[in-house]
């Protein structure tokens, strides 16, 4: 059973396709595993996380198809009975260009 499992996550701004910010994320982490969401400065990340954890930002639609921690149906509890999950924010900065995206990441595991 995965820890998280997150299908088709979706954020709009309003009614309809093209106010749609985050359209169709699927993520599923299994125990032990370690991801990263990376992306461009606006591209949506940090607003994925959010989600994720349980905060919603006020005049934002959210909706998923399916939503799982550790087997708990979320989209089935109120907000404040969220399982926990816990985001490590990075920067620019963090992330070198020279050498490289992949490298950057792994650099703390290996």
């Amino acid at each position: 059973m995965p820890l998280l499992d997150l299908k088709n996550l979706s954020i709009s701004r309003g009614e309809g396709e093209r106010n749609r910010i985050i359209d169709s994320v699927s993520l599923t982490i299994d125990q032990g595993d370690i991801r990263a969401l990376v992306g461009v400065s606006g591209a949506g990340m940090s607003l994925i996380m959010t989600a994720i954890v349980g905060i919603r930002r006020s005049g934002l639609t959210y909706s998923a198809e399916r939503y799982r921690i550790d087997g708990t149906d979320v989209l089935k509890l109120s907000p404040a009975k969220n399982p926990p999950v816990y985001i490590i924010p990075t920067t620019q900065k963090a992330i070198s260009v020279s050498t490289g995206i992949i490298r950057s990441i792994t650099f703390p595991f290996e």
